[in-house]
């Protein structure tokens, strides 16, 4: 009966790791995914609290929603706002604090789901909790290729500062800070082609919009 009993509990704590664990561990995973979706939706509306007077109260807010879609325990996020070194500075909720300091430019989420054991209670074991964190931040745009052209003029047909400039000396192209705040037309293929060889492209993104902005728009052949 000794043997018997000894062996139905290496069995129960066999069957634990296998079921439990494997439980755990696919948890674990979603955690993973939340909080790394958190800390990048979170990291987008600092970058908008601070650069275009977006609500910063919209950072907790936001990581919080995102981290509770994707499953994780609303009781047990954290959202923090970081510096470029991922060093936490404050809450993400304590907007007075990190929208005084100009080093703040990331977004640090911890998500955690607790999963109810099934095996391992009967040997005395409790349920397990699935942690993780993922930490986004803003960063400069560099130069590079992409799959996309802008062709925009003045909303009036008037004069208006160019969105690139091309560096004299390096070649390189930059974004033209005097552009900033004015007001274009996105065109598609029923107006020149600016400089660019081609009027293939398409005017899909309904407009206007006034620099600098978010444009939610679909993926595809867009403008």
């Amino acid at each position: 009966m000794t043997l018997t009993a000894l062996l139905m509990v290496s069995l129960l704590g066999v069957t634990s790791v296998l079921i439990d664990g494997g439980a755990g561990f696919s948890a674990r995973r979603q955690m993973q995914n939340a909080a790394d979706a958190a800390s990048l939706a979170g990291a987008r509306a600092l970058d908008q609290a601070r650069f275009s007077a977006a609500d910063p109260s919209l950072v907790d807010a936001t990581a919080r929603s995102v981290a509770q879609s994707n499953k994780a325990d609303p009781n047990q996020v954290t959202c923090q706002v970081t510096d470029g070194n991922g060093t936490p500075i404050a809450s993400c909720a304590d907007t007075g604090i990190w929208m005084l300091n100009t080093a703040a430019d990331g977004v640090l989420v911890t998500t955690a789901v607790t999963v109810p054991s099934t095996f391992a209670k009967a040997i005395k074991g409790g349920d397990l909790t699935a942690r993780a964190t993922a930490t986004a931040g803003i960063r400069t745009v560099v130069g590079g290729d992409a799959p996309f052209m802008l062709c925009a003029n003045s909303l009036k047909g008037g004069d208006s500062p160019s969105i690139l400039l091309q560096d004299p000396i390096t070649g390189g192209w930059y974004i033209n800070p005097l552009a900033v705040g004015h007001t274009y037309n996105i065109h598609g293929p029923q107006v020149p082609d600016c400089g660019a060889g081609s009027n293939s492209f398409k005017g899909l993104a309904n407009g206007p919009f006034v620099l600098p902005q978010w444009i939610p728009d679909s993926p595809g052949v867009r403008a």
